[in-house]
């Protein structure tokens, strides 16, 4: 099986160096090359056929038309001057076969049907815009030939008696069918594989053009969030400063408004930011740097400074990252995606709460778990918490946001050969967690 296997891609492979790559060649170049092959074998088949029942002259005829048939596929399979040789060897089929008329015992010879084979050789292999002259030249020769049988002016009989003249129409008929048949099998299966190909490439131009517009509907309705969030804290800040330029504010007052203010302020720095490191993917791509990292360092900067804003909120962040553990990532998106969990728990978690930070090694990656006992993800919005469908809830401590962090936490940690994923029940918590490669000590 393994043999008669390797043997047919043997002989697919051979007949495709024949007929030419679908790379280099059109269909149409393909057909003609295919068509001049299979036409070639066919001649070579009636030359001795017709020799044996005494047609020698049809014999050196068919010799010399497999010359020239031979010298058009090379042209066109090798020179590539495929409409040159495919124009002339549809001419000189033509001549070939008035020729053969007239020595082969006209309308009782096999022409017609070499006319019929020829015609749809023709329509086979030259391109459409040709198709309606091969049918006139086809109509006008054939019907005057067929004229001229009429007023006894056509072809002089050849045979030697009526058993040479059913061998030769036979024989012909039955090579004509063959060949007809290889042909119209060849064409059908390129065509049905062009049809194909079409379809597919189709295919992914609409399911591209459907990922086009939903990118575009979420990128507006993004925006449409941002310029609404971004008023909140412009409103207050122009607020303040109203009752400033008003007069003098009562101390307890002013220090309420100022703390006020500077969480709308933090908010909205987080905020742009992550817009600002979404939209630089987005319009230049993201450059990446892995590079083996020890995770304890790289973070803990980070979650120093995270820390400082849970005991504000009088939520306590544990640590209990293994500061030996080696991992592959860039230090910057790493980095931006801690800072975005972390101050996601946070931002979710009640006061007195608790938020665990934790690493677990593995045998080929690092697993990384920030998990609180929060508020937790409502389950309708967990499908889609990843996306830029979902639109951001407002925190315990009514911390506002436009729910782009984790949409960038997915796509950062993808970019870094990683995987990230959560569990989350409402009332008691949520755990995100990330996989990302190990570096080996």
């Amino acid at each position: 099986m393994q043999h008669w296997s390797k043997y047919t891609r043997s002989t697919a492979t051979f007949w495709k160096n024949l007929i030419g790559d679908p790379a280099e060649f059109s269909l149409e170049n393909r057909l003609y090359n295919a068509v001049s092959l299979i036409t070639l074998a066919e001649l070579i088949l009636l030359i001795p056929f017709d020799f044996a029942i005494g047609l020698t002259s049809i014999s050196a005829m068919l010799a010399v038309l497999c010359v020239l048939q031979f010298y058009f596929y090379y042209l066109a399979r090798y020179k590539k001057k495929f409409y040159a040789a495919s124009i002339i060897y549809c001419f000189i089929a033509y001549i070939f076969l008035i020729l053969n008329y007239y020595i082969n015992s006209g309308i009782n010879g096999p022409t017609i049907l070499g006319f019929v084979m020829s015609f749809v050789l023709f329509i086979a292999i030259t391109p459409p815009r040709w198709h309606k002259w091969w049918l006139t030249l086809h109509a006008i020769i054939g019907c005057g030939l067929l004229t001229l049988e009429y007023y006894n002016l056509g072809g002089t009989d050849s045979y030697r008696d009526n058993k040479d003249r059913f061998t030769d129409n036979g024989g012909t008929y039955l090579v004509l069918l063959f060949c007809l048949y290889f042909v119209i099998r060849y064409t059908l299966n390129n065509y049905n594989k062009e049809k194909n190909l079409a379809q597919k490439h189709a295919a992914a131009i609409a399911i591209k053009n459907i990922e086009l517009e939903e990118l575009n509907r979420e990128k507006t309705r993004l925006f449409s969030m941002i310029s609404h969030d971004l008023r909140t804290p412009l409103n207050s800040i122009q607020g303040y400063l109203e009752l400033l330029s008003m007069g003098s504010l009562p101390a307890p007052e002013k220090e309420k408004i100022e703390i006020e203010l500077l969480n709308h302020t933090r908010q909205t720095q987080d905020m742009l930011f992550n817009l600002l490191s979404w939209s630089k993917s987005q319009m230049s791509g993201s450059s990446t740097y892995l590079q083996p990292l020890n995770f304890f360092s790289t973070v803990s900067g980070t979650l120093d400074m995270m820390t400082t804003v849970a005991n504000k909120k009088g939520i306590t962040l544990t640590n209990e990252i293994d500061p030996h553990v080696q991992i592959k990532a860039d230090a910057d998106m790493l980095q931006l995606v801690v800072r975005n969990l972390v101050h996601n728990a946070i931002k979710f978690t009640g006061n007195e709460g608790l938020i665990m930070i934790k690493t677990q090694a593995g045998d080929n990656e690092c697993l990384i778990s920030i998990k609180d006992n929060g508020i937790g993800i409502p389950l309708e919005k967990q499908h889609d918490i990843f996306s830029l469908k979902i639109r951001s809830a407002q925190g315990t401590g009514k911390e506002r946001g436009i729910g782009l962090g984790l949409f960038l936490c997915r796509q950062l940690i993808e970019l870094q050969d990683g995987r990230i994923w959560f569990n989350s029940v409402p009332g008691i918590g949520s755990e995100f967690m990330l996989a990302l490669p190990r570096v080996l000590n």
